[in-house]
């Protein structure tokens, strides 16, 4: 009985899974119905449409022979085809590649020119800074849109309007250059002059200040034998003053007893 329960469970299982097979089954079923009849209505277009192609075709060969070409025309005239893409991809690989070197030399140019600017304006800064008018002095220098398309190809020297460097403004900053070496030499000179008034002033100074040292000196020895002797004075005067008062009572005691002598005498 056993055995036969463990079979009767196992037959169960089994008419479980064989159930879930047969609706799996039952579902694939309806599912590749509807594939298949999706493919049949696409074979049926593509059907037609190579019918059209067919028909297509021979007209197109209808108009090639009536234009009389033949197949060696066509196919010279596709392989000139595929000759013509490879030098167009070609052309457009060069063209990319151009186009990279013009983004790189523009990168490189903008960078360049705002050095120069840069440059212009420390130019411009230090003429103002020696006092030099460049506009009065004909020394400024301006750049004429240099990355613009009409300037493009230009020599450097066309993009200053009305600027010489080399024949105009150099001689010019020579000049300067030298006038201002003069003034810096004799500025040089008048400050050697100064340094040594200030050193001989400061030398002066000190010896004064050593004379006033030494006579500070000697006033605070004068001060401290001034004081030694006023404490000894006051010391002195004071002993006076208590000896001419131990006097004063001698004195006055003598006199009371001279007094007293003399009234006795005038009594005998």
């Amino acid at each position: 009985m056993a055995s036969l329960e463990k079979k009767r469970e196992a037959l169960e299982s089994d008419l479980v899974k064989f159930k879930a097979y047969i609706d799996a089954m039952e579902n694939r079923k309806v599912k590749w119905t509807s594939i298949l009849e999706r493919l049949s209505d696409e074979l049926d277009k593509s059907g037609q449409e190579l019918k059209q192609i067919q028909v297509d075709k021979i007209s197109l060969q209808e108009q090639i022979t009536a234009q009389g070409l033949t197949p060696q025309d066509i196919d010279r005239m596709n392989v000139e085809r595929d000759k013509l893409e490879k030098s167009l991809e070609s052309t457009s690989v060069r063209i990319d590649d151009l186009s990279k070197t013009v983004g790189e030399k523009e990168v490189a140019a903008q960078s360049e020119l705002e050095t120069v600017e840069k440059l212009l304006q420390e130019y411009h800064g230090l003429l103002d800074r020696v006092g030099v008018s460049s506009s009065a002095a004909g020394l400024d220098i301006t750049l004429d849109y240099p990355l613009a398309d009409e300037n493009l190809g230009k020599r450097p020297d066309a993009l200053l309007p009305y600027r010489d460097i080399h024949n105009g403004i150099r001689p010019a900053l020579q000049k300067y250059r030298d006038e201002i070496g003069q003034k810096v030499h004799k500025a040089q000179d008048e400050s050697i002059r100064i340094q040594e008034l200030l050193d001989r002033t400061s030398e002066g100074r000190d010896e004064k200040k050593e004379q006033v040292d030494t006579l500070e000196a000697r006033l605070n020895a004068d001060k401290i034998t001034y004081e030694e002797m006023y404490e000894t004075m006051v010391s002195d005067a004071a002993a006076a003053n208590a000896e001419i008062e131990r006097l004063e009572r001698d004195l006055n005691a003598m006199k009371a007893g001279a007094q007293q002598g003399l009234l006795q005498l005038d009594s005998i």
